[in-house]
């Protein structure tokens, strides 16, 4: 796996067994419910609420064992570490905005890759 890959093709499609159905089912479920995870993550963030972060972030990190996105991925360990550290405010922001990014990038990603191997 190639950790500074938005989405590597390769590591999902041989989870998926080679299926590209598969792959294009997995990719459109995610990409689906990316929007409004990334809503639910902006508003327990604003009001900070820890647990419901928690239970979000937990909840997408399963989701990416079906779907290899090391840098979302990476971006959500990495604030769900500073989470349960409670590290200061400045520290939670920039991670959240770096997840935040990620997100964005990997909804980009998963787009691009979904017209280019299924359109």
């Amino acid at each position: 796996m190639t950790n500074n890959a938005v989405l590597d093709w390769e590591a999902t499609l041989a989870l998926a067994n080679h299926s590209t159905e598969l792959v294009s089912e997995l990719l459109q479920l995610f990409s689906d419910q990316l929007d409004n995870d990334q809503t639910l993550l902006q508003d327990a963030y604003q009001q900070s609420d820890m647990a419901s972060l928690r239970q979000h972030v937990h909840r997408l990190l399963g989701s990416c064992s079906y779907c290899r996105v090391p840098i979302f991925q990476n971006a959500l360990e990495t604030f769900s570490t500073a989470v349960k550290a409670d590290e200061s405010q400045d520290l939670l922001d920039s991670k959240f905005e770096a997840l935040m990014d990620a997100c964005t990038k990997l909804k980009v990603e998963i787009s691009h890759a979904l017209k280019e191997h299924f359109a």
